[in-house]
């Protein structure tokens, strides 16, 4: 929540009706940029993007030393670090969701509220308000 209150919403603007929509959305963009998730929630794209998804397993010991021989170590410790990355980024992201999400339910009027509840992602949520 103190994400969220830090996040440039010092002047916040509540979804009302279709006059509203333009600010409140540029406000919730500006949310989502912060988080490096808008790309992940643009109501202005046709196709609905493919939900965050977490970084894969790391292979095995036993999976490095047959795929890479003589450099397992080398190349299983090169993996880990990229799995490191990914799992930082990944979890980064999905925290930028949530921020969003709590920013959206708090910014939307009360006569919409019913219109937010049901939507398994950010996209779908924002195109109905849309």
């Amino acid at each position: 929540m103190v994400e969220y209150l830090s996040a440039g919403t010092s002047s916040r603007v509540i979804l009302k009706d279709t006059a509203t929509w333009d600010p409140w959305l540029a406000n919730i963009e500006s949310i989502a940029v912060q988080f490096d998730v808008w790309e992940l929630c643009d109501p202005s794209q046709e196709e609905e993007p493919e939900p965050l998804k977490a970084p894969g397993k790391v292979i095995s010991i036993a999976e490095a030393q047959k795929e890479y021989k003589d450099k397992w170590f080398e190349s299983l410790k090169m993996l880990q670090s990229e799995w490191s990355i990914d799992n930082t980024i990944y979890t980064q992201q999905k925290k930028g969701l949530n921020v969003v999400v709590i920013a959206i339910r708090n910014s939307v009027h009360p006569n919409y509220q019913p219109f937010i509840i049901d939507y398994k992602t950010l996209y779908a949520l924002l195109r109905n308000l849309r």
